[in-house]
């Protein structure tokens, strides 16, 4: 399931662009076992075309900083699986990285996260399209990348799990 907002943080002068999403993981399935979400992946295409892989490199968590009041992202664990027991649900801050300059400029992103499920070899996805806005872009710049914006999403055509 995917969040209502994302939070990214822009290339300045060519350095990495990150997104910070909280996904949810459900198991209502019959079987016993737990299920493992693997290969995560998040692919970003811009208007006009250009096409991103990002890296996913983390588990993060949001920290409130009273001292500068407001929100930062914290490092909470290795990127790896997700466990997620019989009927239970399972959320997430998962960070996604790209050495590629995006998010340099205002424009419109649709994005896709996909992830493989083991037990039951379905790969899932969920789509997405998000806006970048000026002043997202100019948040970043004056801030040399280390401030996120919070940006709304919007769910793309829904899509039910393929087999593989």
């Amino acid at each position: 399931m995917l969040p209502s907002r994302v939070r990214v943080t822009g290339s300045v002068n060519g350095g990495p662009a990150f997104i910070y999403m909280q996904v949810i993981f459900l198991n209502v399935g019959r079987s016993t076992r737990a299920e493992v979400a693997d290969h995560l992946a998040l692919t970003i295409v811009r208007s006009g075309g250009a096409v991103c892989v990002l890296e996913y490199v983390e588990k993060s968590k949001p920290v409130w900083d009273s001292s500068r009041r407001e929100v930062h992202i914290e490092y909470a664990d290795e990127a790896s699986p997700i466990i997620i027991a019989q009927n239970t649900v399972r959320a997430e801050m998962l960070t996604f990285r790209t050495s590629e300059s995006l998010f340099a400029e205002s424009a419109n992103y649709t994005g896709v996260i996909s992830a493989r499920l083991t037990a039951s070899k379905f790969t899932i996805s969920a789509p997405f399209t998000f806006n970048v806005s000026d002043s997202d872009v100019a948040v970043w710049r004056e801030s040399s990348g280390r401030r996120f914006s919070m940006i709304s999403v919007e769910r793309a055509d829904h899509r039910r799990p393929n087999s593989r």
